[in-house]
């Protein structure tokens, strides 16, 4: 069914007429067919306020020449049914007793279109509300949050990571040039060397070297100190792509409620220019137009407040949607502003974690030189320390009394 269709038999021959005169049919009539479409109210599984589009299409015939009238409802629940039975007991136009003429049976027809008539403006006022009020509650957060500063803390966290390792002063406060290991400098060098490393190297290392586990408490420390900025930085963390997401559904929302708005404003110009066009008629009933011209006139009216309604309402839609275009422009930059910011915060944490790889790689490079300064040491007084030892040991016993060579030493062959 499109959104609206009549047509008439004003003109019609009197022999091409269907008439059926058991069931009051003249085969003079008026028919007209519309589809509407509403909100109602829901609830989802959480208890939740939901809005649904629903339809409804109505067909209906009006005999001119004895008032019988056909109503065929077609919608997806009792509402409309219900609505009719309260305003037959409700309004006198649609009671029994008023409908005993052409003219009465004219003014029951109109005020039953009413009563479809009006159910294509409920509730979106109500639904415009809820939905702006979901709007706000995402976009306020993304027009008040202060991410505009340079999250300087964590940048100054990790450059000051990255840069307390590159201190001139070795591990072991060696230079950085190869040792001399000229042979008539080699004792001096080796002894200065030893004492250096003894009386200065470890204090030195613990003052200069950051080790792997310190960057967490840094960073600790430095938020504590530069809380400000790194709250502006946190803030990023509370955008999702979920809102997102509900702001591009609102989106379509608003867009489809715009639609079904602009479409029903159709449908009620065309059912009030079709009344006012066959009115003009000259096969048109004459009963009809003495005693219901008021009531064509407020039907009209009626109709026309309905449109001037749903006019403020797609107004209402269309700013709406105005605002939150810009919300949503809005919202896409913060959040690529937030994996753009992500990204450098990982940059930056790469670069430090190569940079302390780089001085952990310098610091084992200085602890092998020590290394081989131990080396060199022990190698150098290991000989005269064996050889001390060697004769202290008893093996070998010196006799100073003695005459001749063969008879100075005197080797206890019992202890090999």
């Amino acid at each position: 069914m499109t959104g609206f269709n009549c047509h008439d038999s004003l003109d019609v021959a009197a022999e091409r007429l269907l008439e059926i005169p058991k069931l009051g049919r003249s085969g003079r009539e008026f028919c007209v067919q519309y589809l509407l479409r509403s909100l109602e109210r829901g609830s989802g599984l959480d208890n939740t306020t939901t809005w649904n589009i629903r339809q409804m299409a109505v067909y209906h015939t009006f005999d001119l020449v004895t008032g019988k009238a056909l109503w065929i409802n077609i919608k997806a629940n009792g509402l409309m049914e219900n609505r009719i039975k309260e305003a037959s007991t409700e309004f006198p136009a649609l009671g029994s007793e008023a409908m005993n003429d052409l003219a009465g049976c004219f003014t029951a027809t109109l005020e039953t279109h009413m009563v479809h008539l009006e159910w294509c403006d409920e509730d979106w006022r109500a639904c415009i509300n809820d939905i702006e009020r979901k709007i706000r509650t995402v976009l306020t957060k993304a027009q008040t949050a202060r991410i505009d500063a340079q999250p300087k803390g964590v940048k100054r966290a990790f450059t000051l990571a990255s840069t307390l390792h590159t201190s001139k002063t070795s591990t072991f406060d060696f230079p950085e040039k190869v040792i001399d290991l000229d042979p008539p400098n080699l004792r001096r060098r080796i002894l200065a060397s030893v004492k250096k490393l003894i009386t200065r190297g470890y204090s030195t290392d613990k003052q200069t070297i950051l080790p792997i586990q310190s960057l967490p408490q840094l960073l600790r420390g430095t938020c504590a100190g530069e809380r400000d900025e790194i709250d502006k930085l946190m803030i990023l963390d509370t955008f999702s792509f979920d809102e997102v997401q509900q702001l591009h559904y609102f989106g379509e929302l608003l867009e489809s409620f715009c639609l079904v708005m602009n479409l029903n404003d159709q449908a009620l110009r065309d059912i009030a220019e079709s009344y006012e066009e066959i009115w003009e008629r000259e096969g048109f009933p004459s009963e009809i137009k003495d005693h219901c011209k008021k009531e064509l006139a407020s039907f009209i009216r009626r109709i026309n407040r309905i449109r001037r309604n749903l006019q403020i309402r797609i107004t209402q839609v269309k700013s709406l949607m105005a605002w939150l275009h810009e919300g949503k422009t809005l919202f896409d930059g913060i959040l690529q502003y937030r994996n753009v910011q992500i990204g450098r915060i990982f940059a930056e944490s790469s670069q430090a974690q190569s940079e302390k790889m780089e001085g952990i790689a310098f610091k084992t490079e200085k602890e092998t030189i020590s290394m081989h300064v131990i080396t060199c040491v022990t190698l150098a007084f290991l000989p005269a320390m064996f050889v001390a030892t060697f004769f202290q040991s008893g093996l070998v016993e010196i006799n100073q009394d003695a005459k001749d060579f063969s008879e100075a030493v005197n080797l206890h062959q019992f202890a090999f």
